[in-house]
C-alpha cells in the first residue's frame, strides 16, 4: 500500500502536505525582486524629471529677472548665466536665442528663441 502511495505522489506531485514548496517561494520572491526593482527604477526617473523641471523653472526666472530687469534675487547670480546669439534669417527677421548655462555644472539648462523685425 505505501508502494502506492509514493508512485501517486510522484505521478501527480501532490501529498497530504499542505504550504509551499521551496520552488514556489523562490519563484514568488524572483517575481516580487523584479517587480520592486522596475518599481524603484520608475521613481528614479520621476525624482530626476522633477528634478530637471526645477531647475528649467529655475533658469526660466532668472532670464527674466535678467531681461525684464526685475530686482535680482541673492541666488540667482549664482547658479546661472546666460550667453544672447543672434542671427538674421530670411526677409529681414532676426532670430534672438538665450542659452542659460548653469555656472556650477556648465550644462546648458534651457534655450529660449525669439525673432524680432
Amino acid at each position: 500500500m505505501e508502494n502506492l502511495e509514493q508512485k501517486m505522489i510522484y505521478q501527480y506531485g501532490k501529498s497530504n502536505q499542505e504550504g509551499f514548496t521551496l520552488l514556489e517561494i523562490v519563484v514568488a520572491l524572483t517575481i516580487f525582486a523584479v517587480a520592486f526593482a522596475v518599481l524603484i527604477k520608475i521613481q528614479s526617473n520621476n525624482i530626476s524629471h522633477i528634478r530637471n523641471s526645477f531647475e528649467k523653472l529655475e533658469a526660466i526666472k532668472f532670464f527674466k529677472e535678467q531681461i525684464y530687469t526685475i530686482p535680482q534675487r541673492e541666488t540667482s547670480d549664482d547658479q546661472f548665466s546666460w550667453k544672447e546669439e543672434r542671427k538674421r534669417i530670411e526677409f529681414g527677421i532676426k532670430e534672438i536665442r538665450y542659452k542659460i548655462i548653469d555656472r556650477g555644472t556648465g550644462k546648458e539648462i534651457l534655450e529660449i528663441k525669439t525673432y524680432e523685425r
